[in-house]
């Protein structure tokens, strides 16, 4: 089966992929042979300061590979969030800086991604009785941190949600909304989130 894993880029994404077959002609994008880490370096560069393309499909045999050459250009990070759902069904949203987003947040020092999973939705959104039920996804996003690039790998997990469900948006992190939303009513709102969270809908088979 072939593998790919897609960074994100703003609204733009490098997607590293084992697929040679004929589906990826019905993709927009610009598609090039993985070749060498220096080569793939270049062509790193080209994308970071070019407009074009929008997708960058690179494709070679082994994308583990592929991406550990991708990841030793910029500085790493773990992080972890949760897809929650309560009692009824409803899932929990926030708003973080005025997008829609899924809980998350940076791994402390030793700490497994479950637990930062866990310990980041609940002080993001006030909640607690937070049971994991699987790993759904990871998802990998890069942006400027004091004039350094940052690659941050995120683990996602479904979650469920017991007892208590008010929520109490972390407004310090620049969070003004913690809301339970129907599914519904989810396309209103992913109207307005990052594609990379759209990717987690999507593993948990929700659309």
């Amino acid at each position: 089966m072939a593998k790919e894993y897609s960074v994100f880029f703003d609204s733009r994404k490098i997607v590293l992929t084992s697929n040679f077959d004929s589906p990826l002609k019905n993709r927009e994008g610009l598609f090039v042979a993985y070749q060498t880490p220096l080569e793939f370096a270049k062509l790193l560069v080209f994308f970071q300061t070019s407009a074009y393309p929008k997708t960058l499909y690179v494709m070679g045999a082994d994308t583990d590979s592929m991406l550990s050459v991708l990841s030793s250009h910029f500085m790493n990070i773990i992080a972890a969030g949760g897809l929650v759902k309560n009692s009824i069904g409803q899932l929990l949203l926030i708003k973080r800086n005025g997008i829609w987003d899924l809980p998350k947040g940076k791994a402390e020092d030793g700490e497994s991604p479950e637990s930062t999973a866990i310990r980041e939705v609940e002080e993001e959104c006030g909640l607690g009785s937070l049971q994991i039920e699987k790993h759904l996804v990871n998802t990998y996003h890069t942006y400027k941190l004091d004039g350094q690039w940052v690659l941050k790998k995120s683990f996602w997990y479904s979650m469920v949600a017991q007892g208590n469900t008010n929520t109490t948006p972390q407004q310090i992190e620049g969070i003004t909304d913690a809301v339970w939303v129907d599914p519904n009513d989810l396309p209103v709102y992913l109207a307005n989130t990052f594609e990379s969270i759209k990717l987690v809908f999507d593993a948990a088979q929700i659309h």
